[in-house]
C-alpha cells in the first residue's frame, strides 16, 4: 500500500503545476483546432462534389440520409470542435479561467466522436465493410490527445486522489 504522504504530496503537486498543466493543454488544443478547421472546410468541399449529391448514404426506416447531408453535418460538427478548442485556447491562454469549460468540452466531443465513428465503422455498410475510410476521424491514436488535455485540465481530486488529502 502506498504511503499517504507520498499521494498527498503527489496531489500537492499536481494542483501546484496547475498553470503548467493548463498552458500544455492550450498548446495541445492549437493544433488540434487547426486541424478540425481544416477537416471541416474538406468535408464542406466533398460536400459540393456531384458524385455526392442525393447519393443514398444510409436508410433508417423511411428516413434516408444523403451522403451530401451527411458531409454537411460533419463539416458543422468538426467546426464546432475547432471552434471549442481554439476559442478555449486563446482564452486559457491569456489567463481567463473562463476557457477552461471550453477547451474541455470540445475534448470530450472529439473524444465522443471517435468512439461513435468507430460504432459507425463497424456496421457492414458500404465501403465501411472490410475497414474504416481513411480520414482523421477514425484515426484511433488521435484520441490520445483530447484525453491528455482532460487530464492537464482535470484537478486531482476529480481523480479520485483527493481522498488522501482529506
Amino acid at each position: 500500500m502506498m504511503d499517504r504522504s507520498v499521494v498527498s504530496r503527489a496531489h500537492r503537486e499536481w494542483v501546484r503545476a496547475r498553470r503548467i498543466r493548463h498552458r500544455f493543454a492550450a498548446w495541445l488544443a492549437l493544433p488540434g483546432a487547426l486541424l478540425w478547421g481544416s477537416m471541416a472546410f474538406a468535408a464542406w468541399m466533398r460536400s459540393q462534389e456531384g458524385k455526392w449529391q442525393n447519393a443514398d448514404y444510409l436508410a433508417l426506416g423511411d428516413s434516408t440520409i444523403t451522403a451530401d447531408n451527411l458531409l454537411t453535418l460533419l463539416c458543422w460538427a468538426f467546426l464546432l470542435v475547432a471552434g471549442l478548442l481554439g476559442g478555449g485556447a486563446i482564452l486559457l491562454l491569456r489567463g481567463r479561467v473562463s476557457g477552461l469549460p471550453l477547451l474541455l468540452t470540445g475534448a470530450w466531443l472529439v473524444v465522443f466522436g471517435q468512439i461513435f465513428a468507430a460504432v459507425l465503422a463497424w456496421i457492414p455498410i458500404d465501403a465501411f465493410f472490410h475497414s474504416a475510410p481513411p480520414h482523421l476521424v477514425f484515426a484511433t491514436p488521435l484520441v490520445l490527445f483530447p484525453l491528455l488535455m482532460i487530464l492537464c485540465l482535470t484537478e486531482g481530486t476529480r481523480l479520485g486522489i483527493g481522498w488522501c488529502t482529506r
